[in-house]
């Protein structure tokens, strides 16, 4: 049996991954950590190959898989996305993923200890992860798509004595600025426009 892996690529934002593996050591980069693992699915006979996946046919007995290079037809077929799939729903979005723009507080929060940061969102995993940027950044910023947030009371009291953090009610994120890294973030809310640094 043969096993093909397809990875599209890496996320060039990340830096600091030890909280997924304690006692990793800290002078190890991403980029380090992640040709380790490369090496290791090598001698494990695996075929690694950089090409990623446009589209998946999964019939019933026989699976195919579409890069931009190949056809892959195979019994099985496991996919793993990631956390990082969407992109390019708000302006300057996609350009800045990986660059200020993350998708995860708790994988990526730790890349902006001290720094102002915005987060978008109305349920309790939006509130949970905006508590936890709390406890890093300088300042955050929640802004809330609706007049009120769906979540249980003792989330909101929790929310509501967090000093370090504004909440925008009936809010949403328009575009997000910056060359090369984000530097400001343009939010509409209750109809007017207001930029965030």
């Amino acid at each position: 049996n043969r096993v093909l892996m397809l990875h599209r690529g890496t996320n060039p934002g990340i830096h600091n991954f030890q909280w997924l593996l304690p006692g990793s050591p800290k002078e190890m980069g991403a980029r380090d950590w992640l040709e380790n693992i490369r090496t290791q699915v090598k001698e494990a006979g695996v075929t690694w190959e950089e090409e990623g996946v446009t589209e998946v046919t999964l019939g019933e007995t026989q699976k195919q898989i579409k890069t931009d290079k190949k056809i892959v037809e195979a019994p099985v077929v496991i996919l793993a996305f990631g956390c990082h799939d969407r992109q390019g729903l708000i302006d300057g979005e996609a350009e800045l993923s990986g660059r200020g723009v993350s998708y995860n507080a708790f994988q990526d929060g730790f890349q902006y200890n001290g720094e102002l940061v915005a987060i978008e969102g109305k349920n309790d995993v939006a509130a949970k992860e905006a508590l936890f940027l709390s406890r890093l950044a300088k300042e955050v910023y929640f802004i809330i798509p609706a007049a009120k947030l769906d979540i249980e009371e003792n989330l909101l009291e929790q929310l509501r004595n967090t000093n370090n953090m504004l909440a925008f009610y009936s809010s949403s994120i328009k575009s997000i600025h910056g060359d090369n890294q984000v530097q400001s973030v343009k939010v509409l809310e209750a109809g007017t426009e207001k930029d965030l640094p």
